[in-house]
């Protein structure tokens, strides 16, 4: 198959003058379509010529009409041409002669006179450890609280106790997680107890809990909170569920104590009725528990609480209508 094409160099072809306005220049750029170093005039109508680049470049591959035919990947600055066609020539505009209307209106970069930014102040590893631990500690005093535990809004070893106090307590401790071990007594019958313990691995093991089990039992304490930095092995997590009904672990990762849920503007009131309260709701409205809707006990509001199976809880929700909107939910699983 005969084809007439030839390798001509670009841009070293006479070629007319461009209008006025314009500037010629010869520093192509790579070709769109192979990369062979071919330029295609963009401000010119180029689609004819980039239509037929394409297709001279298809023919020229796959009958392999000789080595001067430059190969898709190609890196020389050479263009197939038809016999007898001359060159393109391209044109970029000339700032000098080009109209105000299309030129730009960003006023040429000057140097700049304001003082250069401040440096960024990091906060290092340990500042963000205390400042971290800082603020799960008080949401788990805000959640003791609301199960009903007696803390103090206003006492330095409870919600009164500020950042720079906690910072300074922390650091004479050693920066040892042991001294944030609480132990707390319930408001309204003080022979129900509660730990709170932060342990000092990682990634808690079944010797720990073994340990907390033990002293737990000793101390005739029957229930727990446990502050986890990461998950739990699965053998912790075994003797966890064996240690059920006599002592109950409850579990938390320290990035679900951030932040106090239950003050989001989105989460309603809750509220967790007492044996006496539940038995009421259930006798005014005649029912059973069974016919209560239900909530899991993993649910995030649930495991704040605290709730057990077979507690209800109360929610009051706006309503525009009726003003607010109670309804109840039963704990299972």
């Amino acid at each position: 198959m005969a084809v007439g094409l030839r390798a001509v160099d670009f841009g070293l072809a006479s070629a007319a003058l461009p209008p006025l306005g314009f500037a010629a220049t010869w520093s192509p750029p790579s070709c769109i379509l192979c990369q062979c170093g071919a330029f295609l005039p963009y401000l010119l109508n180029a689609e004819p010529l980039l239509l037929f680049h394409r297709l001279a470049l298809d023919v020229a591959w796959r009958h392999s009409l000789g080595p001067s035919v430059p190969s898709p990947r190609a890196s020389s600055r050479r263009l197939l041409l038809p016999t007898g066609r001359p060159p393109p020539v391209s044109f970029i505009p000339n700032p000098a002669s080009t109209p105000p209307l299309f030129r730009s209106a960003r006023p040429p970069s000057a140097p700049s006179s304001l003082p250069p930014p401040p440096a960024l102040v990091t906060m290092s590893t340990v500042e963000a450890e205390v400042t971290r631990l800082y603020r799960v500690r008080r949401t788990v005093l805000e959640m003791l609280r609301d199960r009903g535990y007696v803390i103090s809004d206003t006492s330095a070893d409870d919600l009164g106790m500020t950042a720079a106090e906690f910072e300074n307590n922390f650091t004479a401790s050693g920066y040892s997680r042991d001294s944030l071990t609480m132990f707390k007594q319930l408001r309204a019958n003080a022979g129900e107890q509660i730990y709170v313990f932060f342990p000092r691995d990682v990634k808690l093991g079944k010797a720990a809990v073994d340990d907390y089990k033990r002293r737990l039992t000793n101390e005739g304490v029957a229930r727990a909170i446990i502050v986890l930095q990461g998950p739990m092995t699965p053998s912790a997590n075994k003797a966890v569920g064996e240690m059920e009904p006599a002592v109950r672990l409850e579990l938390f990762l320290e990035n679900e104590l951030l932040i106090n849920i239950t003050k989001h503007v989105l989460v309603p009131q809750h509220e967790v009725l007492s044996d006496t309260e539940k038995a009421a709701l259930l006798a005014r409205y005649k029912l059973k528990d069974s016919q209560l809707p239900r909530v899991q006990k993993k649910d995030a509001v649930a495991r704040y609480y605290g709730l057990t199976a077979g507690q209800v809880m109360k929610i009051t929700r706006p309503s525009e209508t009726a003003g607010r909107y109670c309804t109840y939910r039963l704990c299972v699983g």
